[in-house]
């Protein structure tokens, strides 16, 4: 039997070929092309079932490092969890036991405050009955204050030298004048000068220690007592030297700036408020009765402070400043210089319209001194120099010219043989 031909696609459609099945030429050729072909084709499948097993692994993997994180994340979140339960429980029973706390206290303020409702208003009745007995040294005052001698009176109250019996201290005392307790004005400029003096902690600046009203209804202060004698003392004996009034001038300074850096201006800086202490720091400024805080509106429209000393905006006023009290005190030195205030004027109104508008005397002081005068009398506020560089010129000046300072300064003023050479008269 001979051999059969078989075309290509016989070939590749046939399950089974017989013995005598035969591919030849271009047929051969045909099937030899297609099975490579097919082969390619299947190590193509081959190649990508590997990759995506391959994937498949990998994401498989991460999926059970997802899910090791995922348990760790769980179990992490039971623990915060149970401690945040815990913090809410401790935080709970503290907030209670506060409330308790806070309701005894509660409690407390208000027997507090029924206290002190009794206190003020057997105060009150103090105040209403206060009657004017006469004050005189020797006097047992409030039960505590030994009166010794008057140091000085003035519209509201009078001012005692007194011992503190409870301590043995000397104490500058006071008194609120009786007729006044009923004037609401004058008792909150009384209790406005407690106030305000509290907020001072300067050894220039003299200290009050109490306010409270006495069993008879006078409502008194208990202030520092300083041995000295004021500044207008010594002006009564005429024109200071040079030297030694810019060192006063530069002590009320030093006194003004520490009442301005504790947030106060003094509003009624002269002689009579001005001590010349027996020791240092020589100058002590007295009398804060109307002296008011920067923080509040210090306009008044009306001129508060005594004519003489005012500054332009107190004539008009308007809002004080510490440079108000700068202009007080280049009143002072002005007086000290030339034994003389700075205008020509006689009645309160004409003192109010020479502050506003006139121009200060011509000055017979040394040019540097005048001219330190007059930037403190300048009419614009933002003019005149601030405290603490004034108080370090005039410093500088006064050593100068000689002038002593600190104890020794304290003592050569008070030494009566030594006072006249250093006043010119």
């Amino acid at each position: 039997m001979g051999d059969r031909p078989l075309t290509a696609d016989e070939f590749l459609a046939a399950e089974r070929l017989g013995e005598d099945a035969v591919l030849e030429g271009a047929e051969l050729q045909h099937v030899f092309w297609t099975m490579r072909g097919r082969n390619k084709e299947l190590e193509r499948r081959e190649a990508f079932w590997a990759a995506t097993n391959q994937a498949l692994e990998a994401a498989y993997a991460e999926l059970e490092s997802a899910k090791h994180a995922l348990d760790l994340a769980r179990t992490e979140l039971e623990r915060t969890n149970a401690e945040l339960e815990q913090r809410v429980s401790e935080q709970v029973e503290e907030i209670v036991a506060r409330a308790r706390e806070v309701e005894r206290l509660n409690a407390e303020l208000r027997l507090q405050v029924q206290s002190r409702s009794r206190e003020l208003a057997e105060a009150l009745r103090k105040l209403e009955r206060g009657r004017a007995d006469a004050l005189a040294p020797g006097q047992l005052f409030a039960q505590r204050f030994r009166l010794q001698r008057t140091l000085g009176a003035g519209g509201m109250g009078v001012v005692f030298h007194a011992e503190d019996t409870a301590t043995s201290d000397p104490v500058a005392l006071k008194v609120l004048r009786p007729h006044l307790n009923a004037d609401v004005a004058h008792l909150q400029r009384f209790l406005s000068e407690a106030e305000t003096a509290s907020l001072l902690d300067d050894p220039r600046l003299v200290r009050t220690r109490q306010v409270d009203v006495s069993d008879s209804g006078r409502l008194f202060l208990v202030m520092d007592y300083i041995e000295g004698r004021t500044l207008a003392d010594f002006l009564e004996a005429g024109r200071v030297i040079p030297g030694l009034a810019c060192r006063l001038a530069a002590g009320i300074a030093r006194a003004l700036e520490a009442a301005h850096r504790s947030g106060v201006v003094h509003r009624d800086i002269k002689p009579r408020n001005i001590m010349v202490a027996r020791d240092a720091p020589v100058v002590r400024l007295l009398d804060f009765g109307i002296a008011a805080l920067l923080s509040s509106d210090t306009a008044s429209g009306e001129a508060l402070g005594t004519p003489r000393y005012l500054s332009p905006e107190q004539a008009r006023g308007l809002p004080t400043t510490p440079s108000s009290d700068i202009y007080s005190l280049g009143v002072i030195l002005y007086q000290m210089l030339e034994g003389r205030l700075p205008f020509d004027a006689r009645t309160p109104k004409e003192w109010l319209q020479a502050h506003r508008e006139a121009d200060p005397r011509a000055m017979h002081a040394e040019h540097v001194l005048a001219e330190l005068t007059q930037a403190c009398l300048a009419k614009r506020s933002a003019e005149r120099p601030r405290a603490l560089a004034l108080a370090e010129t005039l410093d500088t000046l006064a050593d100068e010219r000689g002038a002593p300072a600190g104890p020794v300064l304290a003592h050569t003023l008070h030494q009566p043989a030594t006072l006249l050479s250093l006043m010119q008269l």
